[in-house]
Formats: structure tokens, C-alpha cells, sequence
């Protein structure tokens, strides 16, 4: 057949075969073809329909086999291949649409022909080999041609998310619902990414270790302060949250309005800061009355009464150091004057130290620890009393660092500890205690001092190389910056700062 083929090619009055004309050779041969080849040739076909491009070898033969029926079929009968325009069978086929030459419509396709009738039998092996061909480009266009299968959605992806109880960004309801600033943003995040999330209570260590290969947790959220040691192990996003340390301590009985003032007036420090202004007061007025009672016995003598004497050096005293110098008394003698007036210079240390001092004591917090008072100014003053932190969490870092003496408690006996007794004063996070001194049953047994200790960032911790993470950082950011950021943080903790 090859032969026939390459001897048929040479006579070819037409040249260069156009896609057009391979067309037409196709609907001559599926005209002519014996009932079996047309079998051959419509379950082909069938397969191209239903198929992705993958049985175009099975086609291939088929076709051949029928274009090289036709060949030998025309050599027995010497026959010639007529090329002519015929009507469409009407129970198959629609009706045959004109253009510039003469067409037919198969199978929804449009064919144009523009052939003359080929007089003798090589032209007519030409014409089948090449109809053929024209089959072969067809169907190998229709499969490529057809839309790709629609992948499947996959499913939507679980996380697992571990957390705890620390009021108010992470908290349990009765129903075993979990609620809190962490928890909703979380769950607004997982809402524009499309992930289901299974909420997994766990320990205040677990919320790192178990982000580890292999471990439960997919992500962790909470009060989760970003350190560079935790950033070594896990991946974080983007601080949602600024916060710090705080100290809370036991409120005092009758803390408040008139007694709390009187409370902070009585303190120790303000009685011994009294007591040296005083004690300083009388020795300088006994000092000008033994020098001026004998020379200047009229201001200083008293009449010969030692006390009335006394009386009068020590208001000389007083209205020295306080700079009022009313002038109704004053030294006479060199001696006298000496000591006035290194009394002066003396008085200006003493009442700015006075001023100062009083200032500290009315503006400080007070421990009150039932032995007394303590000013909490920095974190020099915890080393003088008794505290209590959550074990593993960034306030025990912070003391370990500052070498100041704690005990490790549970976060849920936290407090507890404090209401019993058992320490002056706990550190933690500031947005927990605060919440938690304006909630029952804390309301007016603890009270917060206005004091910041360490400034530290909130972040969602996610497993190491995560691939979630620039998604839920770009989440995040976008949830943060929205009104509703603000109205939530106000919810809870009652300031949007």
C-alpha cells in the first residue's frame, strides 16, 4: 500500500493537499464505505467523544483499516472514486450548509469540498490514503480540542488549634463552647482562609511542644507572648496585641476614697520622713536658745522661764527652714548668727527632700502585707517581697532573668494564692489581671498597680515552616486593621489601647 501510496503522490495534479480538501477526501470515503468500515469508524468516533485525547492509536488503526479496504475493494473493480457532492442522509445528518464551494454537515460539522473527479484507479489509492490522513488530523483535532475534566474541589482542611484558659483572650463557657479576643479573631481568620478548626484544650507547655513534628497541634493561639527562644522553635505571626507584665495585690480593707489617703499618710515612710525634718527642727532651736538666752535674753530668755525660752527658738526655727522669716526674733550674738545661718542652707535640702518624698508616698502603690507598707516603684522593690507566677510562661522568664525569688502556681490558683495569703503579690500579664480584677469573683478583693514591667507582643504560634502562615498573617492583618478589631478588644477589656 505504501508503494501505491508514493506512485499516486507523484501523479497528484493538485499539490499540496489543503486541510479543506482532506476534509472532502474524508466525506467521500465515509459515503462509500461498506457497512462493516463504517462500523469501524463510528464506535472510533464514539470513543473520541468520550475519550480525553488518550485512544487516538485505536482510531488510527481502525482508520487505516478501512481506507485500505477501499483501496483493494477499487483494485477488483477497477472502479473510480467519483468525488461528487451528495444530499446527507436525512435520519443522521442535518442539512447541508452552502459557502463559497460545495459543503455538507456530518455530526454537527460543516465539510466544503472542491474536487473534480479523479479518472483513473492510482488517484483513487491517492484519495483513500489521504482520507486517511484527513481522519487521522480530524479526530486528533477533536480530542485535543475537548475542555479538560472539572478537578474536584478538595476538602476543606482541619487544623487542630491548641489553647487554654487565660481570660480574655481564651475562655470555656459551661457548654464547653471556647470564647475570647484570641478565639473570635481566630475563628474570623479560619472564615476568610475556608478551614475548619477542632478547638483542643491543653497545658500552658503544650501550647509549644506539642506544635513540634508529629505532635497534635496544628496551631496555638491565646495570650502567647512572641520571645526569641519560642521564635527558634515555632513559626508566629505578626503581633495582634501590645501588652506587658503587671503586679496585682490583695486590696486592703476599706481601700479607697478617705482611708486609703489616710492609710498612705500614715505609712511608716511618711512618719520617718516626719520624724527627721522634726527631730532636726528641735536640735537647731536648742542650739540657738543656749547660745541667745543670756544675750539676747528678750527674744530668747523667756522672763527666766526655760520653756518659754525654748518656745521662742524653736518657732525661730520653724519659719527659718520654711523660709518665712517673719523677723520678729533673730540671733544676735556672732556664734548665733553662725549657726542661723548654716540652718538656712540646711532647710532648703530638708524641704525639698520633704516635698519629695511625701510626693513618692501619695502617688505610689502601697503592698499592704500586714507588717507593713512597701512602695513598688520598679523591679528592685519585688525583691523584698513574696510573688507568685504561672510556671512556663513569660513572667517566670522575666524574673529568672532579674534573679528575683517566685513559686510556680497553675494559672487557675493564681489568684487563689493570693486571696489565701500565701504570697504579697503575683506577675502576670496585664490584660488578664486587669480583666480579672473587673470580674467576679475578684471584683474589689484585687487591685492592679499602674505599673509595666515588660512590654511584650501577642501572636498566633503555628508548627515550624508552616505553610499557613503568610496566609493567616495577611488574614490577620486585614481583620486588625477593621473597626471591629476595636469594638472587640473594647468588649473585653473595656479600652480599645
Amino acid at each position: 500500500m505504501c508503494g501505491q501510496y508514493r506512485r499516486a503522490k507523484k501523479n497528484w495534479p493538485f499539490g499540496t493537499i489543503s486541510q479543506f480538501r482532506k476534509a472532502r477526501l474524508a466525506d467521500q470515503l465515509l459515503h462509500r464505505a461498506d457497512a462493516k468500515c463504517l462500523g469501524d469508524f463510528q464506535l472510533a468516533a464514539k470513543r473520541v467523544a468520550g475519550d480525553d485525547g488518550g485512544c487516538t492509536g485505536e482510531i488510527q488503526q481502525r482508520t487505516l483499516g478501512c481506507a485500505e479496504t477501499e483501496v483493494e475493494e477499487q483494485h477488483r473493480r477497477g472502479g473510480v472514486i467519483k468525488l461528487q457532492v451528495e444530499e446527507p442522509v436525512e435520519r443522521n445528518e442535518g442539512a447541508p450548509v452552502a459557502g463559497d464551494g460545495i459543503g455538507g454537515r456530518y455530526g454537527g460539522c460543516t465539510i466544503i469540498s472542491a474536487f473534480r473527479p479523479v479518472p483513473n484507479a492510482s488517484r483513487n489509492s491517492l484519495a483513500a490514503v489521504t482520507v486517511a490522513l484527513a481522519l487521522l488530523l480530524s479526530f486528533a483535532d477533536l480530542a485535543r480540542g475537548q475542555e479538560p475534566a472539572p478537578v474536584p474541589t478538595p476538602p476543606r482542611t482541619r487544623l487542630v488549634v491548641g489553647l487554654i484558659q487565660s481570660p480574655p483572650f481564651c475562655m470555656r463557657g459551661e457548654d464547653g463552647s471556647w470564647s475570647g479576643i484570641s478565639v473570635e479573631l481566630w475563628q474570623e481568620i479560619a472564615a476568610d482562609l475556608g478551614i475548619d478548626s477542632e478547638f483542643r484544650e491543653t497545658t500552658v507547655t503544650g501550647l509549644f511542644d506539642d506544635l513540634a513534628p508529629g505532635r497534635p497541634l496544628d496551631v496555638s493561639i491565646g495570650a502567647l507572648t512572641i520571645t526569641p527562644e519560642r521564635e527558634d522553635r515555632l513559626d508566629f505571626t505578626q503581633p495582634f496585641y501590645l501588652s506587658g507584665l503587671a503586679v496585682a495585690v490583695k486590696t486592703a480593707p476599706g481601700a479607697g476614697g478617705l482611708w486609703e489617703w489616710l492609710g498612705r499618710v500614715l505609712a511608716w515612710n511618711f512618719w520617718r520622713i516626719v520624724a527627721g525634718v522634726f527631730v532636726s527642727l528641735v536640735v537647731v532651736a536648742l542650739l540657738i536658745w543656749a547660745l541667745e538666752r543670756k544675750s539676747n535674753s528678750k527674744e530668747f530668755g523667756g522672763g527666766g522661764k526655760a520653756y518659754r525660752g525654748i518656745g521662742s527658738a524653736l518657732w525661730w526655727s520653724a519659719v527659718t527652714m520654711t523660709t518665712v522669716g517673719y523677723g520678729d526674733l533673730a540671733p544676735r550674738s556672732p556664734a548665733g548668727r553662725l549657726v542661723a545661718i548654716s540652718w538656712m542652707f540646711v532647710s532648703l535640702f530638708l524641704v525639698s527632700w520633704f516635698t519629695a518624698s511625701m510626693a513618692s508616698i501619695l502617688t505610689a502603690e502601697r503592698l499592704d502585707t500586714g507588717f507593713g507598707a512597701f512602695v513598688v516603684r520598679g523591679p528592685d522593690d519585688l525583691r523584698r517581697i513574696h510573688l507568685a507566677v504561672v510556671a512556663g510562661t513569660s513572667s517566670e522568664d522575666y524574673l529568672r532573668r532579674q534573679q528575683i525569688d517566685y513559686i510556680r502556681v497553675p494559672l487557675k490558683n493564681l489568684l487563689e494564692v493570693l486571696l489565701a495569703g500565701r504570697v504579697q503579690a503575683v506577675l502576670s500579664d496585664a490584660p488578664y489581671l486587669r480583666y480579672s480584677a473587673r470580674s467576679e469573683p475578684y471584683i474589689g478583693k484585687i487591685t492592679v498597680l499602674p505599673l509595666t514591667l515588660q512590654t511584650e507582643p501577642y501572636g498566633i504560634a503555628l508548627r515550624d515552616g508552616s505553610p499557613w502562615r503568610k496566609l493567616v498573617d495577611r488574614a490577620l492583618l486585614h481583620r486588625t486593621a477593621a473597626p471591629a478589631w476595636r469594638d472587640l478588644i473594647y468588649r473585653y477589656l473595656g479600652s480599645a489601647n
